[in-house]
C-alpha cells in the first residue's frame, strides 16, 4: 500500500488552489496576501498565478514559441539570439554535456 502522507496531506491536495496558496504565502511571509488589493510584489505575482488566464502568457513563457511571436511582430530574425540547440529529453542535453566538456580552474 502506497504512503499518500497522512490526512493532512489528503486534505491539502483537495483544497482550492487560492485557499493552498493563500496557505503557502502565509507560511512563507507570516501574513495574508491582500488579492483584493495586491500592494506587494509578491501579492500581485500571487495574484497574476491564480487569476490572470490569458493564453498569451503560455506563448510568451515558452523560449521557442516567443521566437515565433517576435519574428511575426518584427518581421525579421535580426534581433533574435541564435538558437544552438533544441532538446527534448535530459538525455541528450547529457550527451551533449560529453561532447562539450567546460574547462574547469
Amino acid at each position: 500500500m502506497k504512503d499518500t502522507g497522512g490526512p493532512r496531506a489528503w486534505i491539502s491536495a483537495r483544497q482550492p488552489a487560492v485557499l493552498r496558496a493563500m496557505r503557502h504565502y502565509r507560511g512563507i511571509y507570516g501574513r495574508w496576501a491582500n488579492l483584493v488589493a495586491p500592494r506587494r510584489f509578491s501579492e500581485k505575482m500571487l495574484y497574476k498565478k491564480l487569476f490572470d488566464r490569458r493564453p498569451m502568457l503560455a506563448v510568451w513563457t515558452d523560449k521557442l514559441l516567443v521566437r515565433d511571436y517576435v519574428r511575426d511582430r518584427l518581421g525579421t530574425d535580426r534581433h533574435l539570439v541564435p538558437i544552438i540547440g533544441v532538446y527534448d529529453t535530459a538525455e541528450q542535453v547529457r550527451q551533449l554535456r560529453k561532447r562539450c566538456p567546460t574547462a574547469s580552474s
